[in-house]
């Protein structure tokens, strides 16, 4: 088996290098990011995978490798499928490989991804384990400035045959909360309507925080709160993720978008540390990287992701 790690430090190629070290059909082919020479690398040395750093190989020369790759990643807390051959996986820390244990861990759970060449991988973790149906039980998305059309990116991308109902919290104009509600609906094929008292959205339906009041879950159902404005924001997306995360608990996923300030990432905080999934979009497809990045100085990111690639990440979560 060949292994090319793809990394701009060589103290980090070498220790990857050495957790393989004991795998005597394995050869490792340490290189640097140089992207112009990747791919014709990859064509002369033909790997059966490459172990990206994340923080070194841009994402788009990552997307047009031909071969199966892990994408190390310190934001991501579990493995996960991105695409057929394509796995995202949490960077280790390099102190913790200088451990033999660790490392052998650490190599062991790499090569489990790659048993079965040309197949869908298998592994053990949280998320391959959870049951198809009553993982999770809501969807929260939380935006501000450039949020409409990113909104309607991703519930376009997840579609009307989605199996959770959806809650949108969008910082917007009085008065134009209502045709938001039409707009979102006409773009994305599925029914979204005003919040009201009492409700709660039932599977591929979503419901859309009214401008001036915040929405709050108490018991697993939404109502309407005129409290104060949470850093000048009513509705507040903390205000709605803090009470969702207090209600589903580990059955909860929220999203956070493109917008200006820092709401909604106390919210995220909560709803990571109350064991539920956040997304939160990355600086290059948000417009505004505010709130976003305060999410994740907070460490309330579960996953960081591009915009286009959101719904999918949502729907292998759900499935």
């Amino acid at each position: 088996m060949k292994i090319i790690i793809l990394s701009d430090s060589i103290l980090f190629r070498n220790i990857l290098r050495d957790c393989f070290s004991n795998f005597s059909d394995i050869k490792v082919y340490p290189e640097s990011k140089q992207y112009s020479k990747i791919l014709s690398l990859i064509e002369s040395m033909n790997p059966d995978f490459c172990i990206i750093d994340s923080e070194s190989v841009e994402e788009v020369v990552l997307k047009i490798l031909p071969c199966f790759k892990v994408f190390l990643s310190p934001n991501t807390s579990q493995p996960i499928e991105i695409s057929s051959n394509h796995y995202q996986f949490p960077k280790p820390n390099l102190l913790d490989l200088n451990e033999k244990s660790k490392a052998e861990t650490f190599s062991a759970s790499i090569l489990n991804l790659f048993k079965d060449k040309g197949k869908q991988a298998s592994f053990s973790s949280d998320l391959s384990q959870k049951p198809s149906t009553g993982t999770y039980r809501m969807l929260l998305i939380g935006a501000s400035t450039g949020g409409p059309p990113a909104v309607a990116t991703v519930l376009k991308g997840i579609g009307k045959d989605f199996p959770l109902g959806f809650v949108v919290i969008q910082h917007i104009e009085t008065g134009f909360d209502e045709g938001y509600a039409r707009w979102l609906q006409m773009e994305s094929g599925i029914p979204i309507r005003l919040a009201k008292d009492g409700d709660r959205p039932g599977p591929g339906e979503g419901l859309l925080a009214p401008t001036d009041k915040h929405l709050i879950f108490r018991e697993n159902r939404l109502y309407l709160d005129d409290g104060p404005r949470v850093l000048n924001q009513k509705p507040s997306v903390d205000v709605t993720f803090e009470s969702a995360s207090d209600a589903f608990g580990s059955e909860l996923i929220a999203v956070l978008l493109t917008g200006m300030g820092t709401d909604g990432a106390n919210g995220c905080v909560r709803v990571k540390a109350n064991g539920g999934i956040t997304i939160v979009q990355n600086k290059e497809t948000s417009l505004i990287y505010g709130m976003p990045k305060a999410a994740i100085e907070k460490n309330g990111a579960t996953y960081i992701s591009g915009l286009d690639e959101i719904s999918d990440l949502i729907k292998k979560l759900v499935k």
